[in-house]
């Protein structure tokens, strides 16, 4: 196995420890709260969103659901040509820049592109290694509402920022420690990154 792979596979095994860690510390949290998730079943419409994950969680999901992943390679690709459609981002006005990105989010939103992981029959295909952006999404709201389409409303989620930062950082850190020195840390859209794995990991 090149270095290269076994970088990447050591950056998905750090990355499925920081996120089960972050379930356990998330669980008292969530126990006390109003959450509605689950509560329709099957509790899929957050599963459209424009999710966005980092090199260490594409490579824990490819490391451990590369037959998953290619399975559903054609989904992915679909969901890439959307992303690819709505846009690229003017990295040279940073000030705009968390504008941009929620309108591409919004219009991806309004075009209703299940995750190429969703399962015909509503349930998450990856489950036990889903990326942190879809663990910190609780919404405390009518299970109706996130399936609405009204972009302008927003569904009230639980507020976990604080442990996902973390969770996120520590991930980021592993990453910074196995790349060349100036390289950047980011975070892509989940159907690009893990497409791209899909081609160096195997």
């Amino acid at each position: 196995m090149s270095v290269a792979k076994r970088s990447l596979r050591m950056l998905g095994m750090h990355a499925k420890s920081v996120v089960d860690q972050f379930d356990e510390n998330v669980k008292p949290v969530v126990a006390s709260a109003p959450v509605q998730c689950g509560s329709k079943v099957p509790c899929n419409g957050c599963c459209r969103q424009l999710v966005t994950v980092s090199l260490s969680e594409a490579a824990m999901i490819v490391d451990k659901c590369r037959s998953v992943a290619l399975l559903v390679k054609d989904k992915l690709e679909r969901n890439n040509q959307a992303i690819t459609k709505l846009g690229s981002v003017r990295t040279d006005d940073p000030a705009s820049l968390r504008e941009q990105l929620d309108d591409i989010a919004r219009r991806y939103w309004a075009l209703q592109l299940p995750c190429a992981f969703l399962a015909d029959d509503g349930t998450c295909r990856i489950y036990a290694h889903r990326p942190l952006a879809c663990r910190a999404y609780y919404s405390m709201d009518d299970p109706a509402a996130c399936y609405d389409l009204n972009t302008d409303r927003h569904v009230r989620g639980l507020n976990l920022e604080e442990e996902e930062a973390l969770a996120r950082g520590a991930m980021m850190h592993a990453e910074r420690s196995l790349m060349r020195e100036g390289s950047p840390v980011l975070l892509s859209p989940l159907s690009t990154m893990v497409s791209i794995l899909l081609s160096r990991m195997f």
